[in-house]
């Protein structure tokens, strides 16, 4: 086996979903595609499911069932990517799906010399991918969103992920804080290619939750963008969408009182690094007022 991309799966709970990603997983080629999945010490059958399924017989699939629940995806990640055996390595979670042809076809186009390839992923009916891309300035305004924003799409050289997948906060966001500790260590070779979506989000995410808001974790996340906002000129583009949609995902909760829902904007209004403004139009006639 001479695998050109490993597979990474990280999975808890997921007994529901797991089977069409086995499904999709087990026609990918043998020779070329290595496939590893860490079950996150699951306790609904989600094991089960991957033992007693065909892909579990294949000779590029392997599986690690982990005696203790983690609670994060960066411990199986960093299981995965100690014994990728592809120089690049790509990540799904157990509830979405991979189109295994758009999949082999942009393995097919991989060559070496980068540390990040981003391509489209589709959320629902949704695709996804930056508008504007500059290939000589690949990390600009117009893409950090995408660059920061989750794993899906994403093809990472198996050197930029080997000591920068520890996570020691858990919380919102690990995907987004993995892609910022990358950046950070100085792999910022990234390639943008716009091929057919190979990562398929099925549901919203979890962590679409105001308890699931810690604003450690969001501080901690907004000091790592200010480093990466002075080294690569950037505006604050990213800032003012990540602002924007806390402050959404704190209002459309319904579990929240109206005063745990005004507590918790505030708190996220002082952690953001800037402030917005009130402006106040003075005018002699109020019909002049679009």
């Amino acid at each position: 086996m001479h695998p050109i991309v490993t597979v990474g799966v990280t999975t808890h709970n997921e007994q529901y979903n797991i089977q069409g990603l086995l499904d999709r997983l087990s026609h990918l080629d043998e020779e070329h595609v290595q496939i590893i999945l860490y079950d996150d010490a699951s306790t609904d059958g989600t094991a089960s499911s991957i033992a007693l399924h065909p892909l579990s017989r294949q000779r590029n699939f392997e599986a690690h069932l982990a005696d203790a629940n983690f609670g994060s995806p960066s411990v199986g990640r960093q299981f995965i990517a100690d014994r990728a055996k592809g120089p690049y390595v790509t990540f799904v979670d157990g509830d979405d799906l991979i189109d295994p042809k758009a999949l082999a076809a942009a393995a097919r186009r991989l060559v070496p010399g980068f540390d990040i390839i981003v391509t489209p992923f589709v959320n629902g009916r949704q695709r996804y991918f930056p508008e504007q891309i500059d290939p000589e300035r690949p990390v600009s305004p117009n893409t950090i969103t995408r660059l920061l924003s989750g794993i899906g799409g994403k093809i990472y050289n198996r050197d930029a992920l080997l000591g920068n997948l520890q996570d020691e906060i858990k919380g919102r966001s690990e995907d987004v804080r993995l892609n910022m500790r990358i950046l950070l260590a100085g792999f910022d070779r990234v390639l943008f290619q716009d091929t057919d979506p190979f990562y398929l989000i099925t549901s919203s995410r979890k962590s679409m939750q105001s308890r699931n808001i810690l604003l450690p974790e969001i501080a901690d996340r907004i000091r790592n963008y200010r480093i990466l906002k002075d080294r690569y000129g950037l505006d604050d583009t990213y800032l003012k969408a990540l602002h924007r949609n806390l402050l959404t995902v704190a209002r459309d909760d319904t579990t929240l009182s109206e005063h745990q829902r005004k507590e918790l904007c505030t708190a996220i209004n002082l952690v953001m690094p800037f402030r917005l403004r009130t402006i106040i139009h003075l005018v002699h006639d109020i019909s002049t007022i679009g």
